[in-house]
């Protein structure tokens, strides 16, 4: 399969939402917060106190590959240890713009219930407050999910991605577990994970002056060469001048810009900044229909249904019905077959396609 971005399956995924300024105070060996969260949605509540017991705290989100990835093995694994240990998968970070955090309730709720098969641990959802984000995540210095917090007679013991509790949990089971000398090795992750917190912080502020400023050749110059230096900066030192071209010049040079991209790196960022151009509201006709050309590129890549989505999403703001529910009728039919497929675990249920067909008959009764 070649790389696209559209579909994100990678081993981590950064926080999708402005990191807020939360001092980082907590870390292994510290007593650790309570839970606090806005409803228990799968399984009986308890608290961290069983003295022994050990705690798997899993941070995940709806929208994140990695996480959904995680969740059959983690179910394994809570069976395995299920006299030793008690695991929760707290849903964090999904995406609800100015609405508070509650009211992606209903999405987290529906989403565990379609993948109790898969996920057959305890399940939390934060709070308006953002309690499990701000005092366990962002507390600790986490900046990405899926993120792990192990914890024992109220202390956290462990911090990682749960691609490593198979060697982790049997330890702290059995009080092998040398606390010291990994919490040295957390302290010297964390530095670095701070460090490349801060070279984003810092591209961010320059970017925005310049643009404050009305400096835009030296807003790009700060994007161009920060891409070039500094490899990691390169997915975001695109997006940025993607928004400066469409924000303050020319939605033909920001089309002109995409098409550059594109043909410098084939199969790899048409459905992400397809994405991008599809989310934006009060764009051209032009523009949108140009979107819907960079879905049908990732199509050809990856015929996923949801690809097909993005699609009809493009054609119905470019005015063109005939083919959103083209787009429509062809997600729908591959749906029903990625329901059912082990690969599309996590991300297509039966509710999905139920969701497509209610698209599509509303778009057929609309004149």
């Amino acid at each position: 399969m070649k790389k696209i971005l559209f579909i994100i399956l990678g081993f981590m995924i950064w926080s999708p939402v402005k990191s807020q300024e939360i001092p980082v105070t907590l870390g292994i060996g510290d007593t650790a917060p309570k839970l606090q969260y806005a409803k228990w949605i799968q399984g009986t509540p308890f608290d961290l106190t069983q003295k022994d017991m050990v705690y798997v705290i899993e941070f995940w989100a709806t929208w994140c590959g990695p996480c959904v990835a995680a969740m059959p093995h983690l179910s394994e694994l809570a069976a395995q240890y299920k006299d030793e240990a008690r695991f929760i998968g707290v849903n964090i970070w999904e995406k609800t713009g100015d609405k508070p955090y509650e009211s992606s309730l209903p999405k987290v709720i529906q989403f565990v219930e379609g993948s109790k098969d898969r996920m057959t641990y305890n399940v939390i959802a934060d709070n308006n407050e953002l309690y499990m984000s701000n005092t366990w995540m962002r507390a600790a210095g986490q900046n990405g999910i899926p993120s792990t917090f192990v914890v024992k007679n109220n202390q956290i013991v462990w911090i990682g991605h749960p691609s490593k509790l198979d060697e982790i949990i049997p330890a702290v089971i059995a009080d092998t577990f040398d606390i010291t000398v990994y919490k040295a090795q957390f302290e010297k992750a964390k530095e670095s994970s701070k460090a490349t917190m801060q070279l984003f912080a810092t591209f961010s502020t320059q970017v925005n002056e310049a643009v404050a400023a009305k400096d835009y050749d030296k807003a790009f110059t700060i994007i161009d060469e920060s891409a070039t230096k500094t490899p990691i900066l390169a997915y975001t030192s695109k997006i940025e001048k993607l928004k400066i071209l469409l924000e303050h010049f020319s939605e033909q040079k920001a089309i002109a810009y995409i098409k550059e991209i594109t043909n410098a790196e084939k199969d790899r960022y048409e459905g992400t900044l397809a994405s991008f151009l599809i989310e934006r509201e009060n764009l051209s006709k032009e523009t949108y229909e140009f979107a819907a050309t960079l879905v049908d590129k990732a199509i050809e890549t990856y015929p996923f249904s949801g690809v097909y989505d993005l699609k009809a999403k493009a054609m119905i703001k470019a005015g063109n019905q005939a083919g959103a529910i083209s787009a429509l009728e062809n997600a729908i039919a591959l749906a029903k077959s990625e329901v059912n497929d082990p690969k599309f675990a996590g991300r297509v249920f039966d509710y999905t396609i139920t969701e497509y067909q209610d698209k599509l008959k509303t778009l057929k009764a609309t004149p």
